[in-house]
């Protein structure tokens, strides 16, 4: 990965009256393929910030989004169906433990259950946790969701 940084000022919708002048990050990485991707970024961060931040926090988008992405479609973060914003931030930070867990799992390299095919690979065996998690991590933010209720309920006040 290539870096070059540029000061500029920079009209955004919320400083457009006012000038603010950003740090332009264009990074270039060859592609698998022979072709060269080119992205661009605006930052706040001071004129001399290394170049060698500036690639750790941009590779850091990438495992964020991936890290996402995975939670998807491994822990149901994006399974939700709920009408309230309590139930949904419970579901997503619950998904996003169950993510956590799964990842841990993995890198420690145990091999906890068996695939379909008799093969114990790392890769079957999260998808294995992922579906013996789900139902559990339903039933702790049910769980969760009672205790929080009964606990609103306990010392509350009635008007006479």
């Amino acid at each position: 990965m290539e870096i070059v940084t540029c000061r500029v000022v920079a009209r955004t919708e919320r400083s457009w009256r006012e000038l603010v002048e950003e740090l332009l990050v264009v990074t270039r990485t060859p592609g698998g393929d022979g072709k060269v991707k080119y992205d661009y970024y605006l930052s706040n961060a001071p004129a001399d910030t290394a170049l060698q931040e500036l690639a750790r926090v941009i590779k850091a988008e990438h495992r964020i989004e991936d890290s996402l992405k995975r939670a998807k479609s491994e822990a149901g973060l994006s399974d939700y169906e709920v009408r309230t914003w309590t139930g949904w931030y419970h579901h997503q930070t619950l998904s996003l433990i169950a993510t956590w867990f799964l990842i841990r799992e993995t890198r420690r390299g145990e091999k906890i259950y068996a695939g379909a095919d008799g093969s114990t690979g790392s890769h079957s065996a999260v998808l294995a946790v992922a579906s013996s998690l789900r139902p559990q991590v339903s039933r702790l933010g049910n769980t969760f969701c009672k205790a929080k209720k009964q606990a609103e309920g306990v010392g509350s006040f009635s008007s006479l």
